[in-house]
């Protein structure tokens, strides 16, 4: 027997087939997942508690057309990193990270830079908080890039490249679970780095997604104590 093929349809923003949950309930597979939710079982469901919020997020509703989800945005974390090997050629290196938020349109925004990490060598950590920015919603085409670098001459000279990755959004948010009214939160998860082909470490990242409408950045700013706090909910 031929193996079964999920539905898709047709988005009108993009144009490109999306893809429907495979289990029949009509709702978009989630991120680049097969299914909505990891509870689906069929037409009727089950859903997970958190699959229609889901749907909010990536601006899709059942047996419509897929919309833009312009009031959702994300903060982005970055926890800490693991770097394989010494970048500097002698004494501990002080590593930092970038984060940068790139648009299918090509516009970008740099949206965080971690405090340097003196003397942390090889084991940064930084629980930085970066500004909030606009999701475009699944399928969007949103992508991160994260690079890490460590001073040079107490910060006076170039910094020295230790790695880099960018990942689509969708992937980075495809686990996050509702965490409070209009708030969902991924768990961190670590992203491999590389540097001209060799991998040189990990950095361990976490999203918070915020759904409310008209928010701005300032506004969900205004509310970065409490979302700090919620990193640390289990």
């Amino acid at each position: 027997m031929a193996a079964f093929s999920p539905p898709s349809r047709v988005s009108s923003r993009t144009g490109a087939d999306e893809r429907m949950c495979e289990k029949g309930c009509q709702r978009p597979a989630f991120a680049a997942y097969s299914t909505c939710c990891t509870h689906c079982q069929g037409p009727e469901g089950p859903h997970a508690s958190d699959c229609a919020k889901k749907v909010e997020l990536v601006g899709r509703r059942v047996n419509a057309p897929q919309v833009r989800s312009e009031s959702s945005m994300v903060i982005v974390r970055c926890v800490a990193a693991t770097l394989f090997r010494s970048f500097d050629k002698f004494g501990r290196m002080d590593p930092f990270a970038t984060v940068d938020w790139y648009y299918a349109d090509g516009s970008s925004v740099t949206v965080g830079r971690t405090k340097s990490a003196w003397g942390q060598h090889m084991n940064p950590e930084w629980e930085h908080c970066c500004r909030a920015v606009r999701y475009s919603g699944s399928g969007g085409g949103d992508k991160v890039r994260f690079q890490v670098l460590e001073e040079n001459f107490g910060g006076l000279g170039k910094p020295t490249f230790c790695g880099e990755q960018t990942v689509d959004v969708d992937m980075l948010v495809a686990g996050a679970r509702m965490v409070g009214a209009g708030l969902m939160r991924t768990q961190p998860q670590p992203i491999e780095l590389y540097k001209k082909g060799e991998k040189t470490g990990t950095i361990l990242v976490q999203l918070v997604i915020h759904l409310e409408n008209a928010t701005s950045p300032k506004q969900l700013h205004d509310h970065i104590k409490l979302y700090t706090e919620m990193w640390r909910l289990p």
